[in-house]
């Protein structure tokens, strides 16, 4: 999971127990509507059978779990997508390093809100779990947006559509300069 997915994902359940409403203050540029955060804009998770688990040490945990990770990672994906999951066992998790997903279709799967716990060790600031592949996506030539996509906005217009196709995924880059 993206970093953005989960951030946004984290600001939901904080509203959720929250009575304020969800709408949008007039003067910020901010969007406060994420019902499209989450696995797949907000579906519901998949049943992904767990092919391996794992019980807490006690120590550090971060080889045990990298290991699972890469063994899972290593299996045939299946005609849904996945590989298999990981089941971590009612627990609490110590992490002195982190964690990498490199094969899609990996699931890493808790036994429940408030019986497992995966704990980052230390404290030094890191990413704790880098779900990605083992090279950065290729990018082919940078398209310009023509006119102002304002917050919310589905759709925008390009400078030209050449080169690209139905279904192709994109990379929307939206540089944080100061007058942002």
């Amino acid at each position: 999971m993206n970093s953005t997915k989960t951030a946004a994902t984290l600001i939901v359940l904080a509203l959720a127990g929250s009575s304020a409403p969800l709408a949008q203050a007039p003067q910020s540029p901010v969007p406060i509507d994420f019902s499209v955060a989450g696995y797949e804009a907000g579906k519901p998770l998949p049943a992904v059978k767990a092919v391996i688990s794992v019980r807490p040490t006690g120590e550090d945990d971060t080889i045990l779990l990298q290991n699972a990770i890469d063994h899972v990672g290593a299996l045939a994906l299946q005609p849904d997508g996945f590989r298999g999951a990981i089941l971590l066992r009612p627990g609490t998790y110590h992490i002195s390093g982190h964690l990498q997903i490199r094969a899609g279709g990996v699931v890493l799967r808790g036994s429940g809100p408030s019986t497992t716990t995966i704990v980052a060790d230390g404290i030094g600031r890191r990413t704790l779990i880098e779900a990605g592949g083992e090279a950065n996506p290729s990018l082919g030539t940078p398209l310009s947006i023509t006119d102002d996509a304002p917050v919310g906005a589905k759709a925008f217009r390009l400078a030209s559509t050449a080169g690209l196709s139905v279904g192709q995924h994109v990379l929307l880059r939206r540089p944080s300069t100061a007058p942002w």
